[in-house]
């Protein structure tokens, strides 16, 4: 769900006769992988176009993809994956005088997106008009959604190419407490069976799927309600805010976790399909210290956790793991991980032919950062199997820039998604790679130590500071009006080759620009050509904004104090967090402020360990980041 400018029934036009959609398009389903999807439009109507983004996470930062769909003009919602065939269900909105329709997506396009028809009326339950913004499916392939009016149904028989329009009424579910109270999604754990939802007024809850019966859990943070809900392969509850706020949610007490940070959307929905799943985890040592202790060259173990979820052992797979850096090798021989790999049982033979190490680009010469295993094998059906593989730090020298490890186990199933990425599993965030990263005395790269923006009399006002400017060439400041379509509107040079702290300021004018929310974010180009992009920050037209943040002293000395000092536009509350390296809430409170300028004192930071964090800075518009360092 789901931006909530009429409730129901102001659909003022009538049914198309003739729908133009291939109702017998036949394409490949979209696969039960654990895949995070959400849709999105610019408005609640049966015509009205639906885009699919699927997300990627990577630290904070939540990348959508396009995922194409053909028809387009179709507008629909209450969207959930269907364990039994692996396609996207959801129900089209109403137009006057009739009931919701069901939609198919399949993964290909055209026609990829099948108009099914006119549900039935679950037996004179569902009036015409009424409008779902919440569905799900269940591991047994029923799908659940829940009207504007507070009533629940299910469909069940859908398994393509089989076909049900049929719904059957299940109970009144009010998702009670004061003000709206329907609820704007749903979701089904993967472990317990339980199903929970999200209210228009901020309310989590369990759901009973024969009766409906609705069980108060809490009322989550925020001014904004969840608009899509998400399970992971292991129970853990996600939730996505229209503002692009993505939390790890509590199932027990509704507080929310930083996971990330997406992009903005309206008419919003999403859903995950992780049951019956094969995935795969990989833990590393996150801090690596060429020198200490006098080695140059550290050596560690990574391990790589495998688990099946479906019912039989997956064999004739390819596990492949691509370092993309020339900093580690794996450093033993195919021989010696072909023996470990056939003791764990996950390739059937002891043979050093399955696997292969290579070096590709960036890595040269000896440097093996490439491995691929081929004849790869799971478990036992409801099996976790373990294996670890060797890295050595190969290169010295430079700027040290972390390194994320993602592997891919590809050749499974259609039905469960054909291929998985690794997860880590000390992150909040689902599905991310495995970053190490290197310890505080090694030569960092660029630092961005804050990056904010605020509009004011019709030009975007950025400011960022950094430091670590070894060996560094640009900055190229990136603008969007969507969030995941970036150019270029100014380059930056580095006004220094030191690791001293650097300001930074870009006048954006947007006097000839129509639109009211841009995007806006760094590419950080080293001398080299190599590059990152920072956290992406939202301006809007004639929004509040915090700009010149500063956190004095910085480093802050255990036990101490530190203060935040900033320019507001506006007066209101701001909400601060702070979050540490992991992705975890560690601090939180918040405070009224006044337009102009502003002193906060950060309390309890006694309570963290030395390290480093980052300071969120909420003030309802847009959330503002900076870093800060706690040393002892």
């Amino acid at each position: 769900m789901k931006k909530i400018t009429t409730l129901r029934k102001l659909l003022p036009f009538i049914l198309l006769l003739a729908i133009s959609i291939n109702a017998n398009a036949q394409n490949a389903p979209i696969g039960c992988n654990g895949q995070f999807f959400v849709t999105h439009g610019d408005n609640g109507t049966a015509t009205s176009p639906t885009s699919v983004k699927k997300l990627s996470f990577s630290g904070s930062i939540i990348t959508p993809s396009v995922f194409n769909t053909d028809p387009a003009a179709i507008g629909y919602n209450a969207i959930g994956i269907n364990p039994l065939d692996g396609y996207m269900y959801g129900l089209r909105y109403p137009t006057a005088g009739n009931r919701p329709r069901l939609i198919r997506v399949g993964s290909g396009t055209p026609s990829n997106v099948v108009d099914l028809g006119e549900v039935s009326n679950g037996g004179g339950n569902l009036a015409d008009e009424d409008i779902a913004y919440a569905g799900c499916f269940d591991a047994a392939g029923a799908f659940f959604f829940i009207t504007d009016a507070n009533e629940m149904y299910r469909i069940t028989g859908n398994n393509f190419p089989t076909t049900s329009i049929t719904t059957t009424f299940i109970g009144n579910s009010n998702g009670g407490g004061t003000g709206t109270n329907f609820f704007v999604d749903i979701a089904v754990d993967p472990v317990s069976g339980t199903m929970y939802g999200v209210t228009f007024n901020r309310r989590l809850c369990t759901i009973n799927k024969t009766t409906g019966a609705v069980t108060f859990v809490a009322t989550h943070a925020g001014t904004e309600y969840i608009a899509s809900l998400f399970f992971d392969e292991v129970g853990n509850l996600y939730g996505y805010r229209q503002n692009g706020d993505f939390f790890l949610i509590n199932k027990t007490t509704a507080v929310l976790t930083p996971a990330g940070t997406g992009p903005a959307y309206t008419y919003a929905d999403g859903c995950s399909c992780s049951f019956g799943r094969v995935f795969h985890d990989i833990t590393s040592q996150k801090g690596i210290c060429p020198g200490l202790g006098g080695i140059t060259n550290p050596e560690w173990d990574i391990t790589v956790a495998v688990t099946n979820q479906t019912s039989s052992a997956k064999t004739g797979l390819t596990y492949t793991l691509e370092i993309p850096s020339n900093r580690f090798s794996m450093i033993e021989t195919p021989a010696v991980i072909a023996a470990r790999l056939f003791t764990a049982g996950l390739i059937p033979a002891n043979n050093p032919a399955l696997v292969t190490l290579s070096t590709v680009a960036p890595a040269a010469g000896a440097t093996k950062n490439k491995i691929v295993v081929t004849s790869f094998q799971t478990g036992a059906a409801g099996s976790t199997v373990n294996f670890t593989l060797k890295l050595k730090v190969v290169t010295l020298g430079g700027a040290y820039a972390p390194v994320p490890l993602q592997s891919t186990i590809s050749g499974l199933p259609v039905l469960i998604g054909s291929s998985d990425l690794s997860n880590d599993p000390t992150t909040a965030a689902p599905d991310d790679p495995t970053v190490i990263t290197f310890c505080p005395n090694i030569t960092l790269p660029v630092n961005l130590l804050s990056f904010t923006g605020s509009y004011k009399n019709g030009i975007t006002h950025l400011n960022w500071v950094a430091e670590n400017q070894i060996n560094f060439s640009y900055y190229d400041v990136e603008r969007s009006i969507d969030g995941n379509n970036f150019s270029s509107i100014s380059l930056k040079s580095a006004q220094g080759n030191s690791t001293s702290k650097e300001y930074y300021i870009h006048n954006d004018d947007l006097n000839a620009e129509s639109n009211k929310v841009f995007y806006y974010r760094l590419k950080m180009v080293d001398i080299d050509g190599s590059f990152k992009y920072s956290n992406i920050i939202v301006v809007r037209k004639e929004a509040k904004g915090l700009i010149g943040i500063t956190i004095n002293p910085n480093p802050v000395v255990s036990n101490n104090t530190a203060t935040v000092r900033f320019e507001a536009t506006a007066k209101g509350a701001v909400d601060f967090t702070v979050v540490d390296m992991a992705g975890r809430a560690v601090l939180k409170q918040q405070n009224n402020i006044t337009e102009g300028a502003n002193s906060v004192a950060l309390a309890k930071l006694d309570r963290l360990q030395p390290g480093f964090y980052v300071l969120q800075m909420n003030d309802g518009t847009s959330v503002q980041t900076i870093k800060f360092v706690i040393s002892k």
